[in-house]
Order: structure tokens, then C-alpha cells, then sequence
């Protein structure tokens, strides 16, 4: 993630994971919080772990909400 248009005052955005196709079980962000402290802006990293299920299954999907 980005933060763009200043750098004035603390901020903080979380995130979820809502299963589609890919159960809860092949990821892990259930839910994390990335925050720029005044004067800071730049990119940050939301980290998703990924879990190899051995399962022979085609492309899945899931959806990460920011708020």
C-alpha cells in the first residue's frame, strides 16, 4: 500500500481476508493493521501467506478488504 497526498498526522488502514473460492485454510491474513506515523509517507507491505495444501485444485480466489 501507498500513501499519497502528504504525510501530515498519523494513519492507519486494516485489512480482512474473505474467503472465495480459497477457504480460510489456504491463507493466513485474517485480519492486520499497516500504519505511517506523522511525516512519514511511502509504500508499506501487507504480507498474505499463502498455504500449500498438497490438494490437486485449480486457481483459487479470495478478497482483501481495506477500511
Amino acid at each position: 500500500m501507498q500513501r499519497l497526498g502528504g504525510s501530515e498526522g498519523l494513519i492507519s488502514v486494516s485489512s480482512s481476508a474473505i474467503a472465495g473460492s480459497a477457504g480460510s485454510s489456504d491463507f493466513g491474513l485474517i485480519v492486520a493493521t499497516v500504519s505511517w506515523a506523522n511525516a512519514v509517507s511511502g509504500s508499506q507491505n501487507l504480507r498474505i501467506a499463502l498455504n500449500n495444501d498438497r490438494l490437486r485444485e485449480g486457481d483459487e480466489t479470495f478478497t482483501v478488504q481495506l477500511t
